[in-house]
């Protein structure tokens, strides 16, 4: 009789198991904390006959059902625990441990060791013509936009694996590429293209400071931000000779447990993991303090776009653009276009592209080491563009190539931003007119130049 019972009751807990999954997916009864991470989610496929009889439809409906059953994310998090504390691995994309249990990105790291290059170029040739035709290509449209009284200038934000390369783990040194960030550097100083590089900045101040100015845990600046965005703020003061409102900084104090949550930054790689408990970070004090923008009749707030990543982001976490600015924007990625008053957020293709530039009197391309590949994410090559090549010509450039190598209208449109110097006009290191009639139709409305031009 016992023996039944416990047969009983076993098997109910085994059809428990069987089907609680399968009906968590379905009426999601419990809640869980999402999973961390980038990715591109399955639809739910539709059943055809072509589908099925091709196969499709099981490979689709595998995934999907793979990504969307019950408590995928505690079992996820719990395997990724086991590995994480038996073996040190982790299936995170790109994330790599340290010494001392310090988290990086394993980007960074190649960058620090000079074998980042091999992953988008062949060879050293490739590598300095795609650099050398970026570092044209932003020269050219500072010029360009000087014409309408626009000031471009760019903001390296600084490298954890640089500033703490002593925590980084041990790899192979490849002395044979460029040095990117000294080779932009040179470049920019020769063409006294304004850029401020912040890694030697923070390499200063690192132990100096009363706090990491990087969290063992996470890939971007934390408190140390204000004063990364004080010296952005100074350094555009200085372009024209304006008076900025000012940063003022007080009451330091260590994070509460709010604040554990409230500073992404500290512990963004560390939720990339998605494990299953928290890192002990007992061994590390993270502070923070109170921000306040003062401001009077002195100072002016001009207009300014940013284009660049997700350092600046994490600036709003302590300051209000909208303080020290008027009508500040960030395109991030030259992707998503957010108010950074509110961080509200549209695509940028939503806007006029020449209008967002003319009603801009800064814009500052804002990106990181192992981004100065592709320095504005395209939006140096496609500015250039518009200002310069007329519609017709554009057009036909366009036509060219999607007829000659099959491209999409997309695809034509990357590579002409990407590489402007696919028009005659814009090849070479002189600098280009403005040549396009709706862009000086622009100028004039937004009173950039006389309207006698």
């Amino acid at each position: 009789m016992k023996n039944k019972k416990l047969f009983a009751i076993m098997f109910a807990v085994l059809i428990t198991l069987l089907f609680l999954p399968i009906v968590q997916g379905c009426f999601n009864i419990f809640h869980f904390e999402p999973l961390q991470g980038a990715y591109v989610k399955t639809s739910k496929p539709a059943l055809t006959f072509d589908n099925y009889a091709n196969g499709k439809y099981q490979a689709n409906i595998e995934k999907y059902v793979s990504e969307n059953h019950g408590f995928r994310e505690p079992i996820i998090r719990i395997y990724n625990q086991y590995l994480w504390d038996f073996y040190k691995k982790t299936y995170a994309d790109d994330v790599v441990r340290g010494k001392n249990g310090w988290l990086f990105f394993n980007k960074n790291v190649e960058s620090y060791y000079g074998t980042f290059q091999h992953r988008y170029f062949s060879d050293n040739y490739v590598a300095k013509n795609a650099y050398d035709i970026n570092i044209r290509t932003l020269n050219k449209l500072r010029h360009v936009l000087q014409e309408v009284g626009i000031e471009f200038l760019a903001y390296i934000s600084p490298d954890k694996c640089f500033v703490f390369p002593e925590l980084i783990p041990e790899m192979e040194r490849d002395t044979s590429t460029i040095d990117i960030c000294s080779y932009y550097m040179d470049n920019f100083e020769r063409n006294e293209f304004p850029c401020l590089e912040m890694t030697e900045m923070f390499c200063q101040f690192r132990d100096t400071m009363r706090y990491n100015p990087f969290s063992p845990y996470g890939a971007h600046w934390n408190f140390s931000s204000v004063y990364a965005a004080d010296s952005l703020f100074r350094f555009i003061e200085n372009i024209r000779g304006i008076n900025l409102p000012d940063i003022k900084i007080s009451n330091y104090r260590k994070y509460d447990k709010a604040a554990y949550k409230k500073n992404l930054g500290d512990f963004d790689i560390e939720w990339l993991l998605n494990l299953s408990r928290e890192f002990d970070h007992s061994d590390y004090e993270y502070y923070e303090g109170d921000v306040d923008i003062v401001s009077d009749s002195t100072h002016t707030k001009p207009s300014i776009l940013f284009i660049g990543n997700s350092f600046l982001i994490h600036i709003t976490d302590f300051l209000n653009f909208g303080d020290v600015f008027e009508n500040p924007r960030l395109w991030y990625y030259n992707k998503t276009a957010y108010d950074l008053t509110d961080l509200s957020d549209r695509p940028v293709d939503d806007f006029d592209f020449l209008d967002e530039i003319l009603k801009s009197d800064y814009i500052v391309v804002f990106c990181g080491d192992t981004q100065l590949y592709k320095m504005s994410f395209g939006f140096a090559g496609k500015a250039l563009v518009s200002f310069c090549i007329p519609d017709s010509i554009y057009k036909a450039k366009v036509d060219y190539l999607c007829k000659k190598y099959n491209y999409s209208e997309a695809k034509a449109n990357e590579i002409i931003y990407t590489n402007p110097e696919v028009f005659d006009e814009l090849k070479g290191n002189s600098i280009p007119k403005i040549c396009n009639a709706k862009a000086l139709e622009k100028a004039r409305q937004h009173n950039r130049i006389d309207s006698n031009n």
